[in-house]
């Protein structure tokens, strides 16, 4: 693969095939690796301009994290993300939430119809969430939350719920109903 340009971001892939036979590079530098066996989690840093050449077939799901939401995500959690991640290049992890949250999606992405937004929203904020927490260079503060949604907050959502039963709503939308940030309300409901 070409290298992936520079972000101020992470990759984490969940590898869905085994891949035994591959070489990495690392800002343009080979790098150690080991095969990576289906269920196996990698990550890369987008500012070493990671590249792979792949000997197989590769079958992976790919979540891309930038920092700013990884930071908005800790903060909401009341950490302090300081834009690392604890890994070692080209060794893979054993990550069980990622791997049951990755292959929670793999039914989804293989229908012909549209992921819905909402399931979508909810993998992805809980991907993100445990990668801080589990794998970030983070400093926990003392979180104390609060317990649930205002009557009228509830009563909302459920409205806006139930109105669009068959139609696309994101959690966003929903926390944006409350005066709410997503990773808040996700809690909170």
């Amino acid at each position: 693969s070409p290298p992936i340009e520079y972000d101020e971001a992470h990759l984490v892939g969940f590898q869905v095939w085994n891949s035994p036979n591959h070489e990495l590079w690392q800002d343009g530098k080979p790098t150690r690796f080991e095969p990576f066996k289906s269920g196996d989690v990698a990550f890369y840093d987008l500012r070493r301009t990671p590249s792979a050449f792949m000997r197989h077939g590769y079958n992976s799901l790919q979540f891309y994290l930038p920092h700013a939401a990884l930071n908005e995500i800790a903060q909401q959690h009341g950490m302090r993300f300081r834009g690392e991640l604890r890994y070692q290049f080209g060794v893979p992890k054993t990550d069980p939430i990622i791997r049951h949250l990755g292959s929670a999606l793999l039914p989804a992405l293989e229908r012909s119809e549209a992921i819905d937004g909402l399931f979508l929203d909810h993998i992805l904020h809980a991907i993100a969430a445990h990668v801080v927490a589990a794998h970030g260079e983070a400093d926990a503060r003392d979180l104390r939350v609060g317990g649930g949604l205002a009557a009228w907050q509830e009563r909302r959502v459920k409205e806006l719920m139930q109105a669009n039963l068959h139609a696309d709503i994101s959690l966003k939308q929903l926390a944006d109903e409350c005066g709410l940030s997503v990773a808040h309300f996700a809690r909170a409901f």
